[in-house]
């Protein structure tokens, strides 16, 4: 019986490949730089520039509580989202999140209270006209994080970058966000205290750099190296039991 053995190149192939889904998993952070539009309450005091990074980890969100494909430009909305603690009837809260951000000025600097004692809800998705092709409205890049430390006491923080057209998504097909395609956002921090808004921070991102990129582990490129190699000897010794018989 004539059998198809995969050779060398088929191996380093699909090593590639399993490599490539490792990395694409992995957290990516931006440093980013921004001007205030509009600083109310706790935040007054903030601006008129500020510094802050992003970081998105698709690898931290819930598979049942996301949706679509992440990346996706062909008009289906998508979400990698990650909710968990005693206001979503949970446990637990998420022990990452998939969007991350912190922002500085002087004499001001803000991270996610990260795990909130109540509630966390996270999430980056496109949420509407997700499409590049026949489509009148730009598709929104969004990404947003709350923070519970009561039912009624929070915080809030989200970027949401919209399309410069119709065919330019503000994203890229690993569901990152691209600046060169926005036309327009809305970026915001608020803060909530029993249920009143005590501040509010308004900001337009000016640049947006990418300063870290996905890395396979050595360990990890190890074990497929071992793998790998196992395999093609597995293949020969196979291939040359056959030629014996």
């Amino acid at each position: 019986m004539y059998k198809k053995y995969l050779g060398l190149t088929g191996f380093v192939a699909l090593a590639a490949l399993t490599a490539s889904a490792a990395a694409s998993a992995q957290p990516v952070t931006y440093d980013f730089t921004g001007t205030v539009d509009l600083a109310e309450g706790v935040y007054a005091s903030v601006g008129p520039n500020l510094t802050g990074t992003i970081t998105i980890d698709f690898g931290a969100a819930n598979p049942s509580q996301s949706a679509g494909t992440i990346g996706s430009a062909n008009g289906s909305n998508w979400m990698a989202q990650v909710e968990g603690g005693p206001l979503f009837n949970s446990a637990s809260t998420p022990s990452a999140l998939v969007f991350n951000e912190t922002i500085n000025a002087i004499g001001f600097s803000y991270g996610p209270s990260f795990p909130a004692s109540y509630g966390v809800d996270n999430f980056v998705g496109c949420t509407s006209s997700c499409a590049t092709t026949n489509n009148i409205f730009p598709a929104n890049w969004y990404a947003s994080d709350s923070e519970f430390l009561s039912k009624n006491t929070y915080t809030s923080n989200y970027i949401s970058f919209i399309g410069a057209n119709g065919s330019s998504a503000p994203y890229d097909a690993n569901g990152l966000p691209f600046l060169g395609h926005v036309g327009s956002q809305d970026d915001r921090l608020s803060a909530t205290v029993n249920n009143i808004q005590v501040g509010v921070l308004k900001y337009t991102i000016t640049s947006l750099t990418r300063v870290s990129a996905p890395e396979i582990d050595p360990a990890s490129t190890g074990a497929a190296l071992t793998l790998l190699l196992g395999g093609i000897v597995v293949v020969t010794s196979r291939r040359d039991a056959k030629t014996i018989l």
